[in-house]
């Protein structure tokens, strides 16, 4: 009967995606070797995912390399001309695929013009079944050069959902180059020909002075990653966001750039009907606004904005009154690190309140730095009835530790904590211990920059530790390494996973 369980290739499959990942590279190979039954599935789950060409290009007889002796970086070129029966090693492999990451770095292949020279030996795509891509270059400047569109063109197969691609964008170039341009118009002209059954889409790195309108044409986009793209001028215009937002299944867009106010007519049509979550990197208040009030998906719950430039806290007021409509709106957070563009002032978090079915909040703008608003515990009782369902909060207010008391009693389903500083008063730390309630609170992540007016942490860790049990301290920057070693003495009978977090976390601000 167990042998019969082998002739079922769905049940063979099962078997060999059970094995632990860390064991699979080698049971799959044995696997492989020693069961014809097993032998399929099992190279089918040890070729799922590849993230080097290198076995690949070993398996082309006429492939040969060299390796450069100072960074050790493997260059492969062909050897002699390439004949038909050289891919058929190739193929018995190349066909499992589907997903490949490729980072071409400091120690990897030193020329990848050889793919390109391979795909126009053959008639027939590398890899027919690929169904996710990412191909990352450090050593190269623009996106879409003509060296970076000669090396991916091989890669870009119709079977393709997800495709991330990424060039070295942090040193300034000269972008009075036309003819780039024009290369990349092109190329980009015919994605949604090469990719049409594409879902998932993220760039990186700096590109070309260009419209990314072209994204529109892909119409089974559901998520578009922009947060490591670098253009000059600002990418988002009135053009792009007209095309994404025809797009029928765009559920999140993040990482979009408007530094400048957004110009020209955002088209009715353009309504957003699937998003669920919005994300900008710098955008002005008065575009954002604009955004947000054609968006018709009522299934929008999240709205993420590092740098937010503003001039009129009316225009933010009028935002917040707008977000107040989706009936879904769960998580929302404003930053702004570059006072030198912008004078917006934090409104009172009382503005935010409204927004009453918040998971998630982090509000931390420039201008409250120097004089962090204090969290007092009326305030803390005001949030939480405004937020019951409160999972996340990272803002610049201090908090006292009476708050973190009413916190703790409060949000009872809060698991992440983040603020600029602890303040203390007068009070006897002892009675304070005494004081504190003994709770099992789930809170396992606690991030501050700054404790005042004290060296004392042992008593800190004591509070900490009788109101949040399950806390895993994970200090940020600048947090007092000496609350993590009280906490590590305190609790003698931690469990593995929070002593080897705490060490950690104490060595490096230590």
């Amino acid at each position: 009967m167990a042998q019969k369980v082998f002739l079922v290739e769905e049940l063979c499959h099962e078997i060999c995606w059970s094995i632990d990942l860390r064991e699979r590279s080698g049971t799959l190979a044995q696997l492989a070797r020693c069961s014809r039954s097993l032998a399929g599935p099992a190279l089918d789950v040890l070729w799922y995912e590849m993230d080097s060409m290198r076995p690949l290009m070993e398996l082309i007889p006429v492939v040969q390399s060299k390796i450069d002796p100072e960074d050790g970086a493997v260059t492969y070129y062909l050897g002699g001309p390439i004949e038909d029966q050289h891919w058929i090693r190739f193929d018995i492999y190349a066909h499992r695929i589907r997903v490949l990451r490729y980072h071409h770095g400091g120690a990897t292949d030193g020329d990848c013009r050889i793919y390109s020279r391979l795909a126009l030996s053959r008639p027939l795509p590398m890899f027919p079944n690929l169904r996710s891509l990412t191909w990352l270059h450090d050593e190269l400047d623009l996106l879409f050069d003509h060296q970076f569109i000669e090396e991916i063109s091989p890669f870009l197969m119709t079977s393709l959902q997800t495709l991330s691609l990424g060039t070295y964008w942090w040193e300034a170039l000269d972008f009075d180059q036309p003819d780039k341009y024009e290369v990349a118009e092109c190329f980009v002209s015919t994605l949604a020909r090469r990719c049409p059954s594409l879902e998932h889409f993220a760039l990186r790195g700096r590109i070309q002075d260009m419209s990314l309108a072209f994204i529109g044409t892909f119409h089974h986009l559901r998520s578009l990653d922009l947060s490591l793209l670098l253009m000059d001028q600002g990418y988002v215009d009135a053009e792009l966001l007209n095309a994404l937002g025809t797009l029928p299944e765009l559920q999140s867009i993040s990482g979009l750039q408007a530094i400048k106010p957004i110009r020209g007519h955002i088209s009715p049509t353009s309504s957003f009907p699937a998003l669920k979550s919005l994300g900008f990197s710098h955008i002005p208040v008065t575009s954002l606004l604009l955004i947000v009030k054609a968006i018709t998906s009522m299934s929008f719950r999240s709205l993420d904005v590092r740098h937010l430039h503003n001039d009129s806290p009316a225009d933010l007021d009028a935002l917040l009154s707008t977000l107040t409509i989706f009936p879904k709106f769960e998580e929302i957070c404003l930053c702004n690190f570059t006072p030198w563009l912008s004078d917006l002032k934090m409104p009172c978090i009382e503005s935010f309140f409204r927004l009453g079915l918040l998971r998630k909040v982090e509000l931390r703008l420039w201008s409250a730095v120097n004089d962090p608003r204090v969290m007092e515990p009326d305030l803390v009782d005001r949030m939480a009835s405004a937020w019951p369902k409160l999972e996340s909060l990272s803002t610049q207010y201090a908090f006292p530790i009476s708050s973190l008391w009413s916190l703790a009693l409060r949000c009872p389903k809060l698991t992440r904590l983040a603020f600029e500083k602890l303040v203390f008063r007068d009070d006897d730390p002892t009675q304070i211990v005494q004081d504190t309630p003994i709770l099992s609170h789930p809170l396992r992540e606690l991030a501050f920059d700054l404790v005042s007016t004290t060296d004392d942490y042992a008593w800190i860790a004591a509070v900490l530790d009788r109101l949040f049990p399950h806390l895993l301290v994970s200090a940020s920057k600048g947090s007092p390494p000496g609350i993590t070693i009280a906490l590590l003495k305190l609790r003698s009978q931690s469990t593995k996973e929070e002593v080897g977090v705490l060490l950690k976390t104490s060595r490096i601000l230590g």
